[in-house]
């Protein structure tokens, strides 16, 4: 008997906790903050917090033995500023895809023992009045746009060593966190900017053939006579272009070597930097001169060799002179004005990758999309529709007339080499311009892809124009190997001269003494 007695005053005992429970928390819920705090069964589900918190703004929940709430996809679209008042001993609160606008300064202000904080995927502006007085190691921004994120108030969290962001440049901006996720944007890492060997050996190995390959073109532009002026003064100056290019990468390769294993010391400061705005100008300048030179080439090519029998149609040196300098001031001004629409920040070269080129691949809507889409989308996809429209008329043409028209053997020479390097140029910036269009219709690009198109597929053509438009010619290659058999050949004579002089010398040296 007394047995039983226990049982049933036990279980009265549970049914009027869980009875004065829900009402506690009932009256919680209401309008008017209950400065009472809570006790609430950690059982009770999400299902009943989205049904209570529909409304035009959130109830007040305090929970006061809860150590960690989560309240993530809740449709909470407001919390009151005292809504966790005295949850002295909360130690985790997950407020992940609520439609939440604001939190009050005062939201966090009691909870001096909140460890960890996630606020992602919630149109939230994390400015510096909510983080002051936050004491967390862990913070979940994932979602959060980049312009919505105080990152210098992250930066003096002291306590702060876990934060997660939606793009792996976050990270580079707040560079004293101990672990920040993602760890990588397949190009850079925490710790290195070239984060695989495979594109630290390939960074080095592209700037030196591309490097090496157009100052041989230079050189052997500038050394030999060329009957055709007004083409060598073309090649000159896209090798030129080309050779930019090969600076930029070897700067690259030379950053990640300095800073290698402490990226993320120097990475604030150096995509924020002048600096890096240089570097980004350099390679943008390179890509869009060697573009447009190569478009012009391409129309020179047409009008020369289309209709060969108009002899006006071949332009002058003096046009192409003027030309050349209108194309590179055309790309200089491409490659500066982001820097003049944005005066007051470097962000559209830097911020978004250590390299400092503006892809813009990882997200649409970066700070200057409109610009960067303008110019890959707008003038390089346009270009290179004129260039292929262009060859492949020119190409109908020479099939249509290669037999009633006297064309010289050299023009079709021209034709087909000037075709491979056009080819070539398609090859790089198809992809990028791809990508491009990928990414406006929210398409995830890789990180594996985004870091193969930066190293290989970018410096291609830049790399590759040497060998099509110098090397392959045979009066210039024969010109190379007769030079260097000649001075080599002269090398040994003079070599084989001073020795048979000094031989000379020394024998008639002996035979003076012999005599004396």
């Amino acid at each position: 008997m007394v047995y039983r007695r226990s049982i049933a005053i036990g279980v009265l005992f549970l049914v009027l906790s869980g009875l004065l429970s829900a009402l506690i928390f009932r009256l919680s819920l209401g309008d008017k903050y209950v400065s009472m705090a809570a006790f609430i069964d950690r059982r009770v589900g999400g299902s009943f917090f989205k049904d209570q918190m529909t409304k035009s703004h959130a109830p007040n929940f305090t929970f006061l033995f809860c150590h960690h709430r989560n309240l993530n996809d809740n449709l909470i679209t407001y919390i009151h500023p005292k809504a966790f008042y005295g949850l002295h001993n909360i130690r985790d609160i997950r407020l992940v895809g609520n439609p939440l606008k604001y939190l009050s300064s005062h939201t966090f202000l009691s909870n001096q023992y909140l460890e960890a904080l996630s606020l992602g995927y919630t149109p939230l502006q994390i400015h510096s009045s909510l983080l002051r007085h936050l004491n967390v190691s862990y913070l979940n921004l994932t979602g959060i746009p980049f312009g919505s994120i105080d990152f210098e108030s992250i930066n003096v969290m002291t306590n702060l060593k876990y934060i997660i962001y939606d793009r792996f440049y976050y990270c580079s901006m707040t560079p004293y966190v101990r672990m920040c996720r993602p760890i990588s944007d397949g190009l850079s890492t925490f710790h290195d900017l070239l984060s695989k060997p495979v594109l630290r050996y390939s960074v080095w190995i592209m700037a030196f053939i591309t490097i090496t390959g157009n100052i041989m073109v230079l050189w052997g532009r500038f050394t030999y006579r060329d009957e055709n002026v007004a083409v060598a003064m073309v090649i000159r100056n896209l090798a030129f272009a080309d050779l930019l290019m090969g600076f930029y990468l070897l700067t690259i390769g030379i950053l990640d070597y300095s800073y290698r294993d402490e990226y993320h010391r120097v990475a604030l400061d150096w995509i924020t930097s002048w600096q890096c705005v240089a570097v980004g100008i350099l390679a943008v300048s390179s890509s869009e001169v060697s573009l447009l030179i190569l478009a012009f080439m391409s129309l020179e090519r047409f009008l020369l060799i289309a209709d060969p029998f108009r002899s006006h149609h071949r332009i002058s040196s003096k046009t192409i002179l003027i030309t050349l300098i209108i194309i590179w001031i055309m790309g200089i001004v491409l490659a500066v004005a982001p820097v003049i629409l944005w005066q007051s920040s470097t962000k559209y070269y830097g911020t978004y990758s250590g390299i400092c080129f503006p892809l813009h691949i990882q997200e649409p809507y970066p700070l200057g999309w409109q610009y960067s889409a303008f110019l890959f989308l707008g003038i390089n996809l346009s270009l290179l529709l004129i260039i292929t429209l262009l060859y492949i008329a020119l190409l109908v043409s020479i099939w249509r007339t290669r037999k009633a028209t006297p064309l010289a053997l050299l023009e079709y020479e021209l034709a087909v080499k000037f075709f491979f390097i056009v080819l070539a140029d398609i090859l790089c910036w198809a992809p990028i311009i791809a990508m491009k269009i990928w990414v406006f219709f929210n398409y995830n690009i890789s990180n594996d892809i985004y870091a193969w198109l930066v190293v290989f597929v970018l410096p291609l053509n830049s790399a590759i124009n040497p060998l099509l438009y110098t090397f392959t010619t045979p009066k210039y290659r024969n010109q190379i190997l007769s030079h260097n058999w000649k001075n080599i050949i002269s090398r040994r004579r003079e070599k084989s001269s001073r020795d048979t002089n000094t031989a000379t010398g020394s024998s008639n040296l002996g035979s003076v003494q012999k005599f004396t």
